[in-house]
């Protein structure tokens, strides 16, 4: 498939995470007289001359920069946050969800790894160990789950050369595997992989927006615990509410991916094997 240099990704997923954070931080500077933010309003243009719009440039490639920033931190703090606990959607889409406790650990610098995590995202942790019963980790349909499993074995085996022998209904596919099912979903369905790109974007979006939000969170309490800033129980409330909610939509939107790279390597494995029988 052919792919935009600026790609729908780079928009959803850096782009605008970055200036929602960048935008955010200079609105509480001028609210809370900053310095640094009384400067960079000098740099916003205040009419249509082009010399005032050619000072944007700093702040998009500014904001892409941040984003991407972003993106790597969220993908080691909100994306390990859910592996820890749910697992990989690929996996308990087969195998059902794992009600263990989030703390389990074989090695001790594993439960040290949760515990830095688990306090990185507290708003997050916090919210599902509160409210412990609203899971996102449930299996698909019991009439789907053995033909699309089974479907996603003989792919991996026949054409990767991959040993499923170990794989059943209690282990799922791990996340190394699915890999290989989504290239494969992706290569080989060019209308799957229109929805799969999609998924992508806002799963990563998503992920983004709620590190930004978590990034918010830690700022503003540090600066009313620690420098006394006179700063709302309201807005850190709301910015930890922004992280949960995002989060939640990324393993929604997680979760949908996998299910979707599954399900289009099953029909695309059923097409094949139905002009072969013809």
């Amino acid at each position: 498939m052919k792919q935009n240099p600026f790609s729908f990704y780079d928009f959803l997923g850096y782009l605008i995470p970055g200036a929602f954070l960048l935008y955010t931080l200079f609105f509480l500077g001028s609210h809370y007289n900053w310095s640094i933010a009384f400067e960079l309003n000098k740099q916003l243009p205040k009419n249509n001359s082009l010399g005032d719009i050619l000072n944007l440039f700093p702040l998009v490639i500014s904001s892409y920069i941040t984003g991407h920033l972003l993106s790597l931190s969220s993908s080691s703090v909100i994306e390990m946050y859910s592996k820890y606990k749910n697992g990989y959607p690929s996996t308990y889409l087969i195998s059902g969800s794992k009600k263990k406790c989030y703390f389990s650990f074989s090695k001790k610098i594993e439960l040290a790894a949760k515990i830095l995590i688990f306090i990185l995202t507290f708003p997050i942790s916090a919210f599902d160990a509160i409210f412990f019963f609203f899971r996102q980790d449930e299996e698909m349909s019991f009439k789907l789950k053995a033909p699309v499993f089974e479907a996603c074995k003989k792919i991996l085996n026949d054409r990767f050369l991959v040993d499923t022998a170990s794989m059943n209904e209690t282990t799922g596919l791990d996340g190394d595997s699915f890999r290989l099912i989504y290239h494969f979903s992706f290569e080989n369905s060019e209308q799957h992989a229109n929805k799969l790109q999609n998924y992508v974007a806002l799963y990563g979006f998503t992920r983004n927006i709620s590190m930004a939000a978590l990034v918010l969170f830690w700022l503003l309490l540090y600066l009313k615990l620690v420098l006394n800033f006179a700063i709302g129980a309201p807005l850190i409330i709301t910015s930890a509410a922004t992280a949960i909610v995002f989060y939640k939509g990324f393993v929604k939107f997680y979760r949908r991916y996998s299910l979707e790279a599954m399900m289009a390597a099953c029909i695309i494995q059923a097409k094949e094997e139905k002009n072969t029988s013809t």
